[in-house]
């Protein structure tokens, strides 16, 4: 007889008292949240379901939502880590019959360790965090970057406050404290900075409804002013005594003063001085990133196949979908050959779709 208890929910038909119990139960970070796979994933999370011991305390958990596969198979995408030899993992399986089970953001430190499931699980790297380790003082902090950083960031602030006087400010607003007209400032910053790049947000209206809830439970929002107007600030959402850096952004006008260095720099004194040990930059490698101290962490995303049939249908699909993307590629080169000057043309080669398969096939 099992010594565990599964019970799964929807997300829409939750209990506020069960609701309670998950969000008060310690986890291993913010990806293995509720609020996190409910109000940050998008398409967010559509099930809960979470392992009770005897004495009535959960003891394991995930947010998850299913989707059909391959038009005829199911899949199911736990939003966060879980632990593929464990008894919630187990339980998840034998009651949807899932042909295949995603789990994403998952550290190296939490791949299976005894090799369970064999060709079963797949592990894919899809991105990467930054993390800083945070010292005691900002003084230590300061003497642990490069000696550039270390000299150019007091320079910032000492230029600033000669051109600014006491025109600027900085604020800390977390949780309930956070309006919502600085949080929608915040993300116009982004977008004028995106824009200066030809690049275009991912912040939709949709995406800042949706997250805002989150925002109101576990956000850090610091902003720098000037004359009452916001010129940079930084997004972050706080769990456990750790931070993960979810936006930061500042105004291109003020690209001179470097006001968005001196935001990342104000943001991290402030967490050190509330004692927080971990800053995730999260999201992808920028120089800034690794010139404020961050050291790379990859995350992975594991796919696990119910048999060995599944998995080798997935790496058919897999195949197919190489030799289809490479074969529009090759129709898009000869097209442009054709259009060249003939001497032009005589000197490109575009390979054939066989000879890329033989190559890429496997």
């Amino acid at each position: 007889m099992s010594t565990f208890h599964y019970c799964d929910y929807s997300l829409l038909q939750l209990p506020s008292e069960v609701r309670q119990r998950l969000e008060r139960r310690g986890v291993a970070n913010l990806f293995c949240t509720l609020g996190f796979g409910e109000s940050y994933c998008y398409p967010p999370g559509e099930r809960v379901c979470f392992l009770e011991n005897r004495a009535g305390e959960i003891v394991d958990q995930c947010v998850y939502r299913e989707s059909p596969w391959m038009w005829f198979l199911r899949q199911i995408d736990v939003l966060g880590p879980i632990d593929p030899n464990g008894h919630l993992f187990r339980e998840l399986r034998r009651r949807t019959r899932a042909h295949r089970i995603n789990s994403h953001w998952i550290s190296p430190q939490e791949f299976p360790r005894n090799g369970q499931a064999g060709r079963a699980l797949v592990f894919r790297r899809t991105g990467e965090d930054l993390c800083i380790a945070l010292p005691d003082s900002p003084s230590l902090y300061l003497q642990s970057l490069g000696s550039t950083t270390r000299k150019h960031l007091p320079y910032y602030l000492r230029r600033l406050r000669k051109e600014w006087g006491e025109a600027w400010s900085f604020e800390v607003c977390t949780g309930q404290e956070i309006h919502k007209a600085a949080f929608d400032q915040l993300l116009e910053l982004q977008r004028l900075r995106a824009a200066t790049k030809r690049q275009q947000t991912l912040w939709t209206e949709g995406l800042r409804e949706h997250r805002w809830s989150l925002v109101k439970e576990k956000g850090m929002l610091c902003c720098l002013w000037y004359r009452e107007k916001l010129v940079g600030g930084t997004l972050s959402f706080v769990y456990a005594n750790e931070a993960y850096l979810i936006v930061i952004a500042h105004d291109p006008e003020f690209d001179r003063l470097n006001v968005g260095n001196l935001t990342l720099w104000f943001t991290i004194e402030h967490l050190i001085h509330c004692r927080h040990k971990v800053f995730h930059l999260m999201w992808g490698q920028s120089f800034y990133k690794k010139q404020f101290g961050g050291v790379l962490q990859p995350l992975f995303k594991m796919e696990f196949f119910a048999s060995s049939w599944v998995a080798a249908a997935w790496r058919v699909a897999e195949a197919l979908r190489i030799l289809k993307a490479w074969d529009v590629f090759s129709r898009f080169g000869r097209r442009i050959a054709l259009r060249m000057p003939r001497h032009v043309a005589k000197t490109t080669r575009i390979p054939s779709v066989s000879r890329q398969a033989s190559h890429g096939g496997g």
